[in-house]
């Protein structure tokens, strides 16, 4: 496969060559197994952006904007304006669910025309978006959250301080009842947490001790989104907006550029996003017809990596699959198990994607002693189950999450072990909860996250699957959480196509994408 690579400056962290076949250690029997074309379907879960340090008090140095707020992917260079690009949405948007619905094209699609208070680069830095500045935390433990004046919504209505709160309150309902975990499982909305001061001021109290709240401002949860519109979806501040007559339920949407978005409206003039159903083959996609995808099924990306009009860029490792050990008299044998390296790498085969890769025994005992914040908020831990049989659980529909669970029945060696997939009712992104019978053995959970984020990942899987974090004092052990390989996924843009970027979260970012001027128009 070939095309270009991430023209990053923390390229250890975004290794640019995509040539799968340089990483001899995994990458040639990826390569081998995606062929065989089977496909995945992670199911999403959603990780907080936490920081892994203890907050102290004092004012937060305010970062700078003499530098580019995002990492190119390919060149910014002067683009032509004017022209369209079509853009695939695999997996659909679960319009319940905005500004953060699951699927990563629907969280592209929602990242172009929704904004956050704060955004993060692709090397982590924090940068001002809709908010202007910020200072904590104070005594108390509260920020102040100063609002961009400037900042417009897609009808022109400027962004005040209450909006931000009630657009926050109506998202944790949202993500709530979709059952889409969300940082909203535990920051304060609607509980005097979030308070407008006036107009331009926002004060926040997080309840948690020692976290950074322009990190987490930055997630895309936190996105504005204005009052719902019946029929339609809520209005945004990115600098693209849904075209005026678009109508709902359409295959085919039409996004035009927000008049009063801050951003440089240079490049494009239309994103159609072409909205593919939930569960369809992704090698059946109309290639021919697209300007731009974002794919991980193996089977799909080495199809798409033999057309010669695109460029395949790999994107940052963003998603973690982990292994959660509850403690019991098969802790040790699975433990030793999966903390070597050779097999940590089989087992990066099992996940079926384009690109993965297994974590290194050094990465996963870093991740074990990393200290992070204390919760405060948070769900009750689930009472003891009676002994009985012990299960594997895995999100379901998930085939890599299902085939690692396969193999660590078997290491366990248990007559009564068995798989069982959990899914909460209704939700798409899928929460673990405990089995109604017998005592959860393991759980095996893909994150969006890259380990990195060790503090996020903590958070996300103990809010989720809260028996990990319980000390079990019969043995006197606590459940091991390891991590066992990341994933990333694939950008394919036509030939032709600049300014398109990628935030720390390896979301693709289109604010200043278009055609270079050299490139007829489509």
């Amino acid at each position: 496969m070939h095309g270009i690579g991430l023209s990053l400056p923390s390229w250890r962290l975004f290794p640019p060559s995509i040539d799968r076949g340089a990483h001899p250690r995994y990458c040639l029997i990826m390569k081998q197994y995606a062929l065989i074309g089977i496909r995945a379907s992670l199911l999403v879960a959603l990780l907080l952006a936490w920081s892994c340090s203890r907050g102290g008090g004092g004012k937060v140095e305010e970062p700078t904007t003499d530098s580019p707020s995002m990492c190119a992917v390919t060149p910014e260079e002067a683009v032509r304006r004017g022209g369209t690009i079509r853009i695939a949405l695999p997996g659909g948007i679960d319009r319940t669910a905005i500004p953060f619905p699951p699927g990563e094209g629907a969280r592209l699609f929602c990242r172009n025309l929704y904004e956050t208070l704060t955004e993060r680069t692709c090397e982590g830095k924090v940068m001002p978006a809709i908010a202007r500045h910020w200072s904590g935390p104070d005594s108390s433990g509260a920020w102040t959250v100063t609002i961009d004046g400037d900042t417009r919504f897609w009808s022109g209505e400027v962004v005040r301080a209450v909006d931000v709160a009630k657009s926050w309150e109506g998202t944790a309902k949202r993500l709530s009842t979709a059952g889409v975990a969300s940082p909203w499982d535990w920051f304060p909305a609607g509980e005097g947490g979030i308070r407008a001061v006036d107009d331009s001021t926002l004060v926040i109290d997080p309840g948690i001790d020692g976290i950074d709240l322009p990190v987490i401002l930055s997630h895309p949860a936190f996105a504005v989104t204005g009052p719902p519109v019946k029929g339609a979806l809520p209005e945004g501040t990115g600098p693209w907006r849904i075209a005026e007559g678009a109508k709902r339920g359409k295959s085919l949407i039409p996004c035009v550029r927000n008049p009063y978005s801050r951003v440089d409206p240079a490049g494009a003039d239309t994103l159609l996003f072409d909205v593919r159903r939930p569960g369809s083959d992704l090698r059946d996609l109309p290639f021919d017809q697209l300007d731009l995808v974002v794919m991980r099924d193996g089977g799909a990306v080495d199809y798409a990596a033999t057309l010669p009009w695109f460029t395949d860029t790999a994107l940052p490792w963003n998603r973690t699959v982990f292994l959660l050990l509850a403690d019991s008299k098969y802790l040790a044998r699975l433990e030793k198990a999966f903390a070597g390296y050779p097999f940590r790498e089989s087992v990066a085969r099992d996940v079926a994607e384009a690109d993965a890769r297994p974590i290194e025994p050094e990465e996963a005992e870093k991740f074990e002693r990393i200290a992070c914040p204390a919760e405060k908020n948070g769900p009750a831990a689930d009472p003891p189950l009676e002994n009985g049989t012990a299960y594997v659980l895995y999100p379901k529909g998930s085939t890599g999450a299902s085939s690692i669970a396969s193999r660590v029945a078997a290491i366990a060696r248990s007559p009564v072990c068995s798989l069982v997939g959990v899914t909460a009712a209704g939700a798409s992104a899928g929460r673990l909860r405990r089995s109604p019978e017998g005592t959860a053995l393991a759980a095996v959970l893909p994150v969006d996250a890259p380990l990195r984020d060790g503090c996020s990942a903590r958070a996300s899987l103990s809010r989720r699957v809260p028996w990990i974090v319980e000390e079990r004092p019969e043995s006197g052990r606590s459940p091991a959480v390891l991590p066992l390989v990341e994933s990333r996924a694939h950008l394919f843009a036509r030939k032709g196509l600049a300014g398109i970027s990628v935030d720390y979260r390896g979301t693709i970012l289109l604010a200043k994408a278009g055609w270079r001027a050299e490139a007829a128009l489509p």
